[in-house]
């Protein structure tokens, strides 16, 4: 745990009689952001300590992995519409992509003045824990 503090948070402490560390204690402020993140969503007993799983975890979202999949997509759809065009193949599997795209992106497409009235509440349960999400669950 130790190597992992000094390498993730130096400067940090462990928690009083605790193997863990202190997330108050640390001095990078996004990692504080995401350590305490990662132990309210986790349940933890104790969410003001840190473990070395949770270091570990908030590493990898500091540094996170990036996949290029929008060229592989557009790749596709390419070759997808150049078939289609030349009368390769009858169906396009890309089509509401593209639809999505039209209607966002390019203002000719853009809906112009439409009005949506809010719908009934369909899920009340999610009503309810979305306005007690803010208040930090429970009786606080």
């Amino acid at each position: 745990m130790g190597e992992v503090m000094d390498r993730v948070c130096p400067g940090a402490q462990f928690g009083r009689n605790s193997a863990k560390v202190d997330i108050a204690t640390i001095p990078n402020l996004v990692l504080r952001v995401i350590l305490f993140t990662i132990t309210r969503t986790a349940g933890v007993q104790a969410p003001h300590e840190a473990s070395k799983n949770h270091l570990l975890l908030a590493t990898e979202c500091l540094n996170p992995t990036l996949f290029d999949w929008a060229t592989a997509v557009t790749t596709n759809i390419k070759r997808q519409l150049t078939k289609c065009k030349r009368g390769g193949v009858k169906q396009f599997g890309y089509g509401s992509i593209v639809v999505s795209f039209f209607l966002e992106r390019l203002p000719i497409f853009q809906i112009q003045g439409a009005i949506v009235a809010d719908p009934l509440p369909r899920e009340p349960r999610m009503a309810r824990w979305v306005a007690l999400m803010p208040r930090g669950g429970g009786g606080q």
